[in-house]
């Protein structure tokens, strides 16, 4: 009687079943793509020593705010670091990671890993959730992961500034595009404030870098009508003074602190340097079209056939054959995603065009470009597939498809096994790439300090004297672990008992060989010891 009057559970519909298997298996995809870009970066995080220039100066920016607690200006040495002028968004974050205790190099390169998985979700959720097409975000996410210059050293694999730089500029174009698509006032407004989100934390990591796709997304909005609509949105108002505001308080609040501060961003982001070329860093007009080529950047190789794709041949067609007037029918005019390969081609046409128009040449520069073209390669390849949200029209060709992508991928993963070996090999010349793999070394080997670590320093046409800043990390980063080790010149030889370590390749030779010298390990790359009498 009890069972009786219990109200019965209303069975699930079939559409419901189906809708609930399809969410699954989005979450299945979309996790396959950030877990296999895990496993091209996670596995071999450490086989690159950290870089002498940008990385290493990156890192003890961070390992100096972790230590003095100054989060407002980035020091190196102790004094306001003028020569390194970003915003400290990714020094905050390297020194948090610090500071909780995360090994050295991880914390360094975290950020730049967790921004290349992010702009795979954001890749497959853009195209299956706005655009419909779950091909389009396995096609465009494939297409990034099979990127060589976006997963090779000073991006991805690094703790540089470029791989975060990029999912910021790639947010806020695809927030545009919606903000610029969609009619309802409510979520229109939620795109626009995740676009000026983006804006500001692209620049708070890398200045005036993040709005170099600006240009292309007022071209945009120009091409599809939406400029008369946009200037008399509050709302838009509104999000771009917030922006300036956030942005503007960080500078300003610096140079109040940091007296010069804004004078050296104007020289190093706008002015000197963006005219002359430094560090060798030169290249033509064509410079990073000729990187994009000479990598084989699938998503770049794809730029002829996007341009195709963007033109709409049937209507163009309909009119010469026709020469009507009136518009032809929906399914001549309809190219699917053409707004979003649209927006990715012009903002990454403005970012091309800025790069290339400065005096100093970088090919990671070009990072954020990757994932724009991916995006657009992503969308332009389903919709000739002539697929919708569900599937393909063309199973065959869809499957040839993926199968190409992953074949390149596979490629790319050998590439980089050989650009591993490569810079292993090549590196013994720099000495500096080696300081934290010896210092851990000892750790487990159980070598006590006090140590002293005699190094000449790296030539430079900065004029840094005594120029050290992988062996200065490492030791910034023992003093946080209670150990003493300190940097000496060459000009002042240890005293006698104190343990000495070098991996100046100019020393190692010397220091080995040397009267009253007690080597008590060593390799081709660095030796150490205690100082004997002489």
């Amino acid at each position: 009687m009890l069972s009786a009057t219990l109200p019965s559970k209303a069975p699930v519909s079939a559409e419901a079943q189906q809708a609930a298997a399809a969410r699954l298996g989005d979450v299945a995809i979309a996790a396959a793509l950030v877990l296999l870009a895990a496993a091209i970066l996670l596995p071999c995080y450490g086989d690159f020593p950290m870089a002498t220039w940008d990385e290493s100066r990156n890192a003890n920016n961070a390992i100096e705010m972790a230590a003095a607690g100054h989060w407002l200006i980035t020091t190196f040495g102790g004094v306001p670091d003028h020569w390194n002028t970003k915003p400290p968004l990714l020094i905050w974050l390297v020194a948090a990671l610090l500071r909780a205790g995360v090994p050295p190099l991880l914390a360094l390169r975290l950020p730049s890993f967790v921004a290349a998985l992010a702009i795979v979700a954001v890749l497959f959720a853009y195209c299956r959730w706005c655009l419909g097409s779950r091909l389009a975000g396995v096609l465009a996410g494939l297409l990034f992961l099979a990127s060589p210059l976006f997963f090779g050293p000073h991006i991805a694999r690094t703790g540089d500034y470029d791989a975060p730089l990029s999912l910021f500029v790639l947010v806020l174009v695809i927030a545009f595009e919606r903000y610029a698509h969609l009619v309802a006032r409510p979520e229109r407004r939620r795109w626009l404030v995740l676009a000026a989100a983006a804006a500001v934390l692209g620049i708070l990591t890398k200045g005036v870098a993040a709005l170099l796709v600006a240009p292309g997304l007022l071209v945009f909005a120009a091409v599809r009508g939406r400029v008369a609509r946009m200037a008399g949105d509050p709302a838009l108002w509104c999000s771009v003074l917030a922006a300036v505001a956030v942005c503007a308080g960080y500078y300003l609040g610096r140079e109040a602190l940091d007296p010069g501060y804004l004078r050296a961003v104007w020289d190093s982001e706008l002015g000197g340097r963006y005219g002359t070329t430094l560090d060798a860093h030169a290249g033509g007009p064509l410079y990073y079209v000729r990187i994009l080529l000479r990598l084989t950047e699938p998503a770049a190789l794809l730029v002829p056939f996007l341009v195709w794709r963007l033109v709409p041949w049937r209507l163009i067609t309909w009119r010469l054959i026709t020469w009507r007037s009136w518009s032809p029918p929906p399914s001549a005019r309809r190219i699917a995603g053409r707004d979003s390969l649209l927006i990715c081609l012009l903002a990454g046409a403005s970012l091309l065009l800025a790069i290339s128009s400065a005096g100093t040449k970088a090919y990671w520069y070009a990072a954020p470009l990757v994932p724009l073209l991916s995006l657009a390669g992503g969308v332009a390849l389903a919709s000739l597939a002539g697929t919708s949200g569900q599937g393909s029209a063309r199973p065959g060709f869809t499957v040839a498809l993926l199968a190409a992508c992953l074949g390149a991928l596979t490629v790319v993963g050998q590439y980089h096994q050989f650009a591993g070996i490569v810079t292993a090999a090549g590196s013994l010349e720099n000495g500096q790439l080696w300081y934290g793999q010896a210092l851990e070394q000892f750790r487990r080997e159980g070598v006590s300090s006090p140590l002293v670590i005699v190094d000449g320093g790296v030539a430079n046409d900065a004029g840094f004297a005594g120029y050290t800043p992988v062996a200065d990390f490492y030791r910034k980063y023992a003093t946080l672990r209670g150990e003493q080790v300190e940097i000496a010149s060459t000009g002042t030889p240890p005293a006698h008992g104190i343990r000495v370590l070098t991996c100046d390749p100019r020393l190692v030779h010397r220091y080995r060989f040397a009267a009253g010298f007690q080597p008590v390990f060593g390799d081709a790359r660095c030796v150490t010891g205690p100082m004997g009498a002489n």
